[in-house]
């Protein structure tokens, strides 16, 4: 499990078998700017995530 830290957000991810496809996702949220992200641009990642985990 590893837990990230961006100013007050803690953010917990635990690992499954596929350990490029985490660390895709990791990258992918901690290259998130969360002070200028569209709530559309948000669903999608998520929509994209949910994707990968399938």
């Amino acid at each position: 499990m590893r837990v990230f830290n961006n100013q007050n957000l803690k953010v917990k991810i635990i690992f499954d078998t596929d350990v490029t496809i985490n660390e895709n996702i990791i990258n992918k949220l901690k290259n998130i700017d969360l002070d200028n992200i569209t709530p559309i641009k948000a669903l999608t990642i998520l929509y994209e995530i949910k994707d990968k985990l399938k």
